[in-house]
């Protein structure tokens, strides 16, 4: 048995990837964040989960079976597990994220490399087949209990030591093993330590991402269907398509409406299906005429990954099926005015004029630099605080009046939460810009649920100095 963990393009392990002491040397994590496969229909969507890291090592293993046929014949399939644990890019570091990488990353260059030192030793045909020393089975349990998705599983480490993920069968050294399978360990459900949930095996991932409303269309011939049906104006003028499609809903899905940054990078497409359908339609429409008139600057869409759409030009992006109830439109100088409406007192106009002007800075400088695409668990959290930004503006008109300014803003995953949550604390740090030395800073925390597609605030937002 190699057990398989998954891990992101960037090697870190993915959260719900298990791991567990009789893992430790006995499975590897390979990619398993936005692996490609088929979706019903033709089309091809993004999955995430070790279900599809899993796939990746079984073709691994294939080629390396399929050199070896070529080379030195063939050869027990064991011997790709012990040749992929010896290969593997280990990690000695003692962390949680260590210990996810179980025995290390697969790597397929150094298991092919290795693959042909082995094709080039001579062969021994004075060898024989390998006499067992000692064998030691284990007592077969009386029962194998496979718990449920949603079963609580147990967290201890001391469960099964190191040393029985290891063969009970040692052979002598003389040639390799060419036949009696050694007798792998029995792994209970006690062993492993659960990270979070899969989702359903990554098969629909959550986003929660902000940006400005844009549009393609599916086709070149969809795009003169609907010129065709324009009484006046053209597809590319957005004034006249819009004009055209509040005038006619029924063609909202006749084009690809897509999410971009800068209003020029297309990042996602928004493509609603199931019973809120129509609903999310109408808020789109209502949100770009928001965008034409320079009402709304900016707008969210939380939902799942449902799958990649092409666009006109060719480019492939991925495709949210959003929640309405989470979809809003809001513009920068809307949100100064109410939070100026919402001060205790009114300034005089050159201290109120550089209060707006500070706070549009503060959020221009988060909506732009903090910008994400809405996918892990911290941007999702983060996404929506710039989302329900009113506390995070009400924080600034607090740190005003103490002539201090936005410095950092931070996400981490919280160390109370309630059950069945992914709780992250938020905490936005402002600083004394008129100080050389910084002594202390005032940071405003406030707590994130992003278990559900469209997350929460969790308590009151609170605020202390910290050196």
């Amino acid at each position: 048995m190699l057990a398989v963990g998954a891990h992101d393009d960037v090697g870190q392990p993915l959260e719900f990837s298990n791991y567990g002491s009789a893992y430790h040397d006995n499975g590897i994590v390979t990619l398993g964040a936005d692996v490609p496969g088929a979706e019903a229909g033709g089309d091809v969507m993004l999955m995430s989960g070790t279900s599809f890291a899993a796939p990746i090592v079984t073709g691994a293993a294939a080629l390396v079976l399929s050199y070896w046929r070529q080379t030195v014949g063939d050869r027990p399939p064991r011997e790709v597990r012990r040749l992929f644990l010896d290969t593997a890019d280990r990690c000695f570091q003692d962390t949680i994220s260590c210990r996810q990488q179980l025995a290390g990353r697969l790597n397929v260059d150094d298991a092919l490399l290795e693959s042909t030192m082995m094709s080039q030793e001579p062969a021994n045909s004075m060898c024989n087949p390998p006499q067992p020393l000692s064998v030691e089975p284990p007592a077969a349990p009386s029962e194998i209990v496979v718990p449920s998705a949603a079963e609580e599983i147990s967290t201890t480490d001391n469960v099964v030591t190191p040393s029985q993920a290891e063969p009970l069968v040692e052979m002598a050294p003389s040639c390799p093993v060419q036949s009696a399978d050694p007798v792998e360990s029995v792994v209970g459900p006690q062993a492993i330590l659960p990270s979070a949930c899969s989702c359903g095996g990554g098969a629909a991932k959550q986003v929660f991402a902000i940006g400005q409303l844009g549009f393609d269309f599916v086709s070149v011939a969809r795009r003169d269907a609907i010129q065709a049906d324009m009484d006046a104006g053209s597809v590319h003028d957005r004034e006249a398509l819009w004009a055209h499609l509040e005038q006619h809903r029924h063609e909202n899905s006749s084009i690809i409406w897509t999410l971009t940054f800068d209003d020029v990078l297309p990042v996602y497409a928004i493509e609603p299906s199931g019973p809120t359908t129509h609903r999310s339609y109408d808020l789109l429409i209502e949100y770009m005429r928001s965008q034409l008139d320079g009402q709304a600057k900016m707008v969210s869409v939380p939902g799942v990954i449902s799958g990649n759409v092409q666009l006109v030009d060719g480019t492939n992006v991925p495709k949210i099926n959003p929640a309405p109830r989470g979809m809003f439109a809001w513009g920068v100088e809307q949100l100064v005015e109410r939070v100026i409406a919402q001060l205790p007192e009114r300034p005089s106009d050159k201290k109120l004029n550089r209060f707006a002007r500070g706070l549009r800075d503060m959020l221009n400088r988060v909506y732009y630099m903090q910008r994400n695409l809405g996918v892990s668990a911290a941007h999702r959290a983060l996404n929506y605080s710039v989302t329900n930004a009113l506390p995070l503006a009400n924080a600034y008109a607090e740190a005003f009046g103490k002539k201090m300014e936005l410095d950092t803003i931070e996400v981490d995953r919280s160390q109370i939460c309630r059950p069945e949550s992914d709780c992250w604390d938020v905490k936005v740090y402002f600083f004394f810009p008129q100080r050389q030395v910084q002594t202390v800073r005032k940071v405003f925390h406030f707590t994130v649920d992003v278990s559900d597609i469209v997350p929460v605030v969790i308590g009151e937002v609170r605020s202390w100095f910290v050196r």
